[in-house]
């Protein structure tokens, strides 16, 4: 496996090899190249060796091969972006929580009707948020999703016109995720 040859030239890379011949260990993340050019990531730790009278004579790596790991987290951020990018791009109002209902990602719709920016609403624990007005939408579309909630007891049947109605006060042990 070798470096980059851009790397392996850069006072970066020097530094690396001056800490080494210091005495200090090493432990990283580091990007190497096999045969034909091929990336490989690896986790590893380089550990000086000294002699009996402490100066250092060589360098042990341990390394373990995370390429696939370090692969599939890049494919998890590219598909993370697309999302976002998607979600953003819906004309709805759009609160995406986590299982303990801290909001992880609002739209800008959502941010204009709520009132909130979604800076704001990640902060706010979900007691909080809660007792707010949280979910909104803008759609004069019937609303499968508000004829659930209403069945469901979430929000009282009067609220069930499909006007433009921007906000619903929610009790504060539902948080949709929409």
């Amino acid at each position: 496996m070798f470096c980059d040859p851009a790397y392996a030239g850069s006072a970066e890379y020097r530094a690396f090899w001056d800490k080494l011949r210091s005495g200090e260990y090493v432990a990283a993340e580091f990007q190497r190249f096999g045969k034909g050019g091929r990336e490989i990531w690896i986790q590893a730790s380089y550990n000086p060796i000294f002699d009996a009278e402490g100066r250092v004579i060589k360098v042990v790596k341990f390394a373990t091969d995370i390429t696939e790991r370090k692969r599939a987290a890049a494919a998890l951020l590219a598909q993370e972006a697309r999302y976002r990018v998607t979600l953003s791009s819906i004309g709805d109002g759009v609160v995406a929580i986590d299982p303990l209902g801290r909001v992880q990602f609002m739209n800008a719709t959502a941010e204009a009707l709520t009132g909130w920016s979604a800076a704001e609403a990640r902060v706010c624990s979900p007691s909080d948020c809660s007792s707010s007005a949280i979910f909104a939408w803008s759609s004069s579309i019937p609303s499968p999703v508000l004829r659930d909630l209403v069945g469901q007891g979430v929000i009282p049947s009067e609220l069930e016109a499909y006007g433009d109605v921007e906000y619903v006060d929610l009790p504060t042990c539902h948080w949709p995720m929409f």
